[in-house]
């Protein structure tokens, strides 16, 4: 579709269905757009709501260039076919719509950037206990881990999908002081940081002095360090 400069409200011809999926169940979606346009500034709005609520972390149907939502099927669709551009300066710029639709599964979210699910399980639990959880885990016949970040995208949309403070995620030095690994998960065994160093080219987002190894047992990791949106070592319980 050929959209014109500097319009608002673009209606879009395509028509999205969602035959097949079981009417009386929600879902998730995640709607992003991407391109050379929207780096640009164009957005799009979703115009009709009706039934569906905002997941974590989002809070506006329009202006928006990603947004997350739950319902049912019908109300999805409506939804779908409701949306409209409102494109940039940019002449010839590209804008490319994706729709994801996932279970609804409760403190589940879907990061539609790198194609991620995550569970947020709440609790005082130890670093020990939850990586033994977070291996035990399962979402739609996939096995879980521990949560690694390896970008600055990846970890404000942790950051934003939960309220809650001092999260573990799947980084320690547990076997080798100052040696932080990321445990599980497709980086298992990636070093990000050595001797007091970090590593070139590896994300990290330490708190401010941080990690200091205090009292000399620190080994773990948390994110959300009293509820900012950075990293501390802490001991294996919190």
């Amino acid at each position: 579709i050929d959209v014109p400069a500097n319009t608002s409200s673009f209606t879009l011809t395509d028509t999205y269905s969602m035959a097949g999926y079981d009417a009386a169940t929600n879902y998730k979606v995640s709607v992003v757009a991407i391109g050379s346009a929207v780096d640009a500034g164009a957005t799009f709005d979703v115009t009709t709501t009706s039934g569906l609520s905002l997941d974590a972390g989002y809070s506006s149907w329009t202006g928006v260039g990603e947004v997350n939502f739950i319902g049912t099927p019908s109300n999805i669709e409506a939804a779908l076919n409701s949306i409209v551009l409102n494109t940039s300066a940019l002449p010839a710029g590209e804008i490319k719509l994706q729709v994801y639709i996932t279970s609804q599964v409760a403190n589940a979210f879907f990061n539609p950037i790198n194609g991620h699910i995550y569970e947020f399980v709440s609790g005082n639990i130890s670093w020990t206990s939850a990586a033994s959880a977070a291996l035990q885990s399962t979402y739609e016949g996939e096995s879980g881990y521990f949560a690694t970040i390896t970008s600055a995208q990846e970890d404000s949309y942790i950051n934003n999908r939960t309220n809650a403070t001092n999260v573990w995620i799947g980084l320690s030095d547990k076997d080798t002081e100052g040696d932080f690994v990321w445990e599980q998960g497709p980086e298992a065994g990636t070093l990000i940081r050595s001797g007091g160093t970090n590593v070139s080219g590896q994300y990290n987002n330490w708190s401010t002095g941080e990690p200091n190894n205090s009292g000399g047992n620190e080994d773990y990791i948390i994110a959300k360090y009293n509820g900012g949106t950075q990293w501390n070592d802490f001991g294996e319980t919190p």
